[in-house]
Formats: C-alpha cells, structure tokens, sequence
C-alpha cells in the first residue's frame, strides 16, 4: 500500500506557509475491514459451560467484497485464566463461530485482531 500513517503537508505561496500550514493528514490503505462480535458468549457467561459467540468481518476493497481468509482472524481470550477455544468458519461466509469454556470466575477480555486492527470486549464470568 505504500507509506500508511499520519503526515504533516506544508503548503507554501512565496516560500511562506499558507494559513494553517502545515495540514496534518492521516493516509490509509483503499481496503477497508470491519470486525465484530455477536453473541452472549462475548460478553457474558457461567464457569465449566459451553459458551459461544461469533466474529462477523467484511473486507471491501472499492466496490468489491471479499471474504477474510480463517488465518488472518487471531483470537485471545484471558482474565483469571488464559482460555482455549476452537475457531471455526461459519456456513455463513465472513463469519466465523468460537467456543470456548472457562474454569475461574472473573472479568476476561476477549481480543480479536484483524489485519492489525484489534476488537475488543469484556466478558463476565
């Protein structure tokens, strides 16, 4: 994608900066990704049960949407107890179900990265 980021544009008449000179200016890549979390089990639950929740992502790039490949979704989920779970791709494409069962009670937050871009929630045991 080339330099992603924020810049600073200097814009000059006469070798002197125009008013509000230099504009600060954030790039970003044309693909744009959205990620979220669906379901009970990504913000509540009970020790030693099932629980489950499911990612929902999109990848568009300009008109086009693509599904986002099971290896470019990375999951994390601890608190008391860093938890195991099972990553799955749903029949449904773009989403993706997760199962897990904690043992301890206690505050846990559930992180998923997609592409680099982290979401979040907080889940009460």
């Amino acid at each position: 994608y080339g330099d992603l980021g924020q810049f600073s544009l200097e814009v000059k008449k006469e070798n002197v900066n125009i008013g509000g000179s230099p504009f600060t200016m954030e790039t970003v890549a044309d693909q744009i990704t959205m990620c979220m979390l669906k379901g009970k089990g990504s913000y509540k639950g009970s020790i030693n049960q099932p629980l489950q929740f499911q990612i929902v992502t999109k990848m568009i790039d300009g008109s086009s949407i693509y599904e986002v490949p099971t290896d470019e979704v990375k999951v994390d989920i601890t608190g008391p107890e860093k938890v195991p779970f099972q990553l799955s791709e749903s029949q449904e494409p773009g989403v993706f179900d997760v199962s897990y069962m904690t043992n301890k009670v206690g505050k846990y937050l559930i992180k998923v990265d997609l592409f680099g871009t982290i979401t979040e929630s907080t889940l009460d045991i």
